[in-house]
């Protein structure tokens, strides 16, 4: 089996309490790629549940999430998929209804080839998560996965100071200093850190200040082996030996 990747470009986008929006949106362009598996990862301070994830004007399928719940600002991350996109440009967006509390929000949209599109719930395992509802530095992810399979962690932090982020662990960073930047503190901002590594491992993620902090793995599932693709192991294996 061929391990899961990032392929093509990837986009993100915020926005800050003072813009007032329920929706955080970004182009995005997917690609022609076989087995082609489109991740989105949302956060979101004080705004637990999205109402609502799209890509071009199509609703995605929740994979996971989770929330640190701090004294008075809450800080989520929320991951979604779409299988077999297509190759076009699209927008991108995460939709939290109406009245919020406190929009402050981002995303990062990420593609992945060779992953099992059968259907999003193929592609994807939800894995472990860590939520520290009390100030830390800290985020510790035990490990997970399998070999073969690619592991990406989505972590927020409270706070536009949290990043940069790192990790210990030989993890790839893929994202480490995005944040919403609206000066507003823990009571109107969020950090975003993203790291993806094979197989199973687990992760501890070092932010650069300390406040409240969450994490979740999502583990991506490589494309089953096809009968030619077999065929064509075996005989390069006949070849080679």
């Amino acid at each position: 089996m061929t391990l899961p990747s990032r392929v093509g470009s990837e986009s993100s986008a915020v926005h800050t309490v003072a813009g007032g929006q329920r929706n955080v949106d970004a182009t995005h362009t997917t690609t022609a790629d076989t087995d082609l598996l489109l991740v989105i990862g949302f956060w979101n301070n004080q705004l637990e549940d999205m109402n609502d994830a799209l890509f071009d004007s199509v609703s995605m399928t929740s994979i996971g999430s989770t929330t640190a719940a701090g004294d008075s600002t809450d800080t989520a991350v929320h991951v979604w998929g779409v299988v077999s996109p297509g190759a076009k440009t699209a927008t991108a967006r995460g939709d939290w209804g109406a009245s919020p509390n406190n929009p402050c929000a981002a995303l990062y949209c990420i593609n992945i080839k060779d992953t099992d599109t059968a259907s999003v719930a193929a592609a994807t395992n939800v894995g472990n998560e860590q939520v520290n509802n009390t100030a830390g530095t800290t985020t510790t992810i035990s490990s997970g996965g399998s070999a073969g399979n690619l592991n990406i962690c989505f972590a927020s932090g409270l706070g536009d100071d949290m990043t940069p982020a790192s990790n210990a662990e030989s993890w790839t960073e893929v994202e480490d200093t995005l944040d919403t930047g609206g000066g507003q503190g823990n009571n109107g901002d969020l950090s975003v850190y993203i790291a993806e590594k094979e197989g199973a491992a687990g992760i501890t993620i070092t932010w650069a200040a300390t406040d409240e902090n969450a994490g979740i793995v999502i583990e991506l599932v490589a494309a089953p082996q096809t009968a030619t693709m077999l065929i064509r192991q075996h005989h390069e294996g006949l070849l080679n030996g």
